[in-house]
């Protein structure tokens, strides 16, 4: 059998990861499924959860308990599968890196906020002809839409700059925040969103939960909201943006599954810090 240095390698990778992620996830997953020792059945998968968001391009596998293929199949690439269905649909390759151990590598970037199902023919044989048993299909999602940060001020700042990109931009403290700028937020997210989708899943609040009216728009060229509070703001009050469990970016994207808060606190009343009484600091 010849198996080339690429191949070798995508093997060695696989392997590695499947020692670690079998000897982890065996039991808690698929071996529940097991009921005696003569089944054929799923043993292991990945992924599951939520992907991380750096994960862009995941490898899909499946580890059954008993030999599918034999030993002339390994490496050879195919799509699609008649083993393996993913969807959404993505574009890539599935190859068997063990004569049990089907993998499937995404050359497509996954979407985000998206939940993806793969299923697993129920009709598959072992090599010895044992049909399959226990489960036949896994989850996993891409990572939710987030409330990534909230700025205070931004339109005013931003429509600064526009009219003069040298202006000087005052720094805005989030504990000490002036009522002016408490009322003209921008609200930055992990992914694009569209505003008519997102804006009702935004509520502005204070401390003593009152709420506040709010317009939103687009903010050009970011992932991001321009909240607009039509209310007077008050003062030494901290305001919270909440980013409401169910919140989509887009139409049809994946829920957010809790609430999402971020603060700031709005302009503090003149405090008394502290007084130097030295002799040396006003002079004879």
């Amino acid at each position: 059998m010849n198996i080339n240095f690429g191949f070798a390698k995508r093997l060695l990778s696989v392997l590695l990861i499947t020692m670690v992620v079998t000897g982890c996830s065996k039991n808690k997953k698929a071996a529940s499924n097991a009921k005696g020792s003569d089944e054929f059945c799923v043993i292991s998968y990945e992924p599951s959860g939520t992907l991380p968001d750096e994960v862009k391009n995941p490898s899909i596998y499946v580890q059954f308990s008993e030999p599918v293929v034999p030993l002339a199949k390994l490496g050879e690439p195919s799509d699609p599968s008649d083993i393996i269905s993913i969807g959404p649909s993505v574009k890539g390759v599935f190859r068997w890196y063990g004569t049990s151990l089907l993998s499937f590598e995404c050359a497509d970037e996954v979407i985000p906020q998206t939940e993806y199902v793969v299923k697993i023919n129920s009709n598959v044989k072992s090599i010895n002809g044992t049909a399959l048993t226990g489960m036949t299909s896994f989850s996993f999602k891409t990572e939710e839409l987030k409330l990534v940060s909230v700025v205070p001020g931004y339109g005013a700042a931003r429509k600064l700059t526009e009219e003069n990109p040298n202006a000087f931009v005052p720094y805005i403290d989030d504990d000490d925040v002036p009522v002016a700028a408490a009322g003209d937020i921008g609200v930055f997210f992990n992914y694009p969103v569209d505003l008519d989708v997102v804006k009702s899943s935004i509520v502005v609040y204070d401390e003593d939960s009152n709420t506040y009216n709010a317009s939103f728009s687009k903010i050009k060229d970011a992932n991001g909201v321009l909240i607009a509070i039509k209310d007077k703001m008050p003062e030494n009050k901290r305001i919270d943006i909440a980013l409401k469990s169910g919140a989509q970016a887009q139409k049809g994207s994946l829920k957010t599954e809790n609430d999402q808060i971020q603060s700031f606190h709005t302009l503090l009343p003149l405090t008394l810090r502290n007084t130097d009484t030295d002799a040396y600091s006003y002079g004879k």
